[in-house]
């Protein structure tokens, strides 16, 4: 009996956060690609719910936090179950997703934020303000704050699995609450992995970086606007200001989706949740 062809099949996914018309919307993509034949398998998406701690509002296009956060429950391993199953693939089992993103010609993990700090609590003395977190078993995992300790000069405060790296140079806005986005991208620079900051596309600083970067994906509660206070444990950092829009992407993988034998089965389905 001849050995069925080996495939390798790798699920990418993203969050997104934004608010339209006083609404906010936060969504889970995850695409499922057969990257051998660069061919898309199929698209699942995701709305989730969140819990509100401390007061958070929502007008127009931005939320406003006034000392509060926003929770979220993921269960990426189940996500991606589901697309496995609408594409017809087999289901993960034991094999254990390795939980890499791996870097493709460079590109990896990336975030951005438009983000306005509270002008009354950088006055008040407040000077870490957390964005975004997205834990990981053993570690800090994703962590992005903007720090004010230095005002009128501010800077990025992004760390990856325990690992802390600040923005190389200060940067400075034309007010304590102007609306401004900022990006950490991990790209290639004379072959080394690095993370690139920017601020409304102005490069800040240049970090060095691994190549690949782990996440689990068992269930997790992550945060927009929040993060753990590590001096309070049980306690949360938690935002002031406004925040319109957020995207964070591992941009590959979830894990390693298993690299199995066979043809996929049935349709390629597409199974959209909006």
């Amino acid at each position: 009996m001849n050995e069925p062809e080996r495939r390798e099949w790798r699920a990418f996914w993203n969050i997104s956060f934004d608010v339209f018309n006083g609404t906010p919307r936060t969504i889970l993509e995850i695409t499922l690609w057969d990257v051998d034949n660069v061919q898309r398998l199929g698209r699942r998406t995701v709305p989730l719910a969140h819990v509100v701690e401390g007061t958070v509002s929502f007008t127009g296009d931005v939320a406003e936090f006034d000392d509060g956060c926003l929770l979220y429950d993921l269960d990426l391993n189940q996500e991606v179950e589901a697309l496995l199953s609408a594409a017809g693939l087999p289901p993960i089992l034991e094999l254990e997703l390795k939980g890499t993103s791996i870097s493709i010609q460079g590109r990896n993990v990336s975030i951005e934020a438009d983000i306005a700090l509270d002008a009354n609590a950088v006055a008040a003395g407040v000077q870490r303000f957390p964005i975004f977190h997205y834990p990981q078993p053993g570690s800090n995992g994703v962590r992005l704050f903007e720090n004010s300790s230095n005002m009128p000069k501010r800077s990025i405060d992004w760390r990856l699995s325990g690992g802390q790296a600040n923005s190389a140079t200060d940067f400075e806005l034309e007010s304590d609450d102007a609306y401004h986005r900022i990006q950490v991208a991990q790209d290639l620079t004379g072959g080394t992995a690095v993370f690139e900051y920017t601020v409304d596309g102005i490069p800040v600083g240049l970090v060095t970086t691994a190549a690949n970067h782990d996440f689990d994906g068992a269930l997790q509660t992550f945060f927009i606007g929040g993060v753990p206070d590590p001096a309070n444990p049980g306690n949360n950092l938690r935002f002031h200001g406004t925040i319109g829009h957020l995207e964070f992407d591992p941009n590959n993988s979830c894990k390693n989706c298993p690299t199995a034998g066979g043809e996929p089965q049935g349709e390629m389905a597409q199974d959209d949740v909006e």
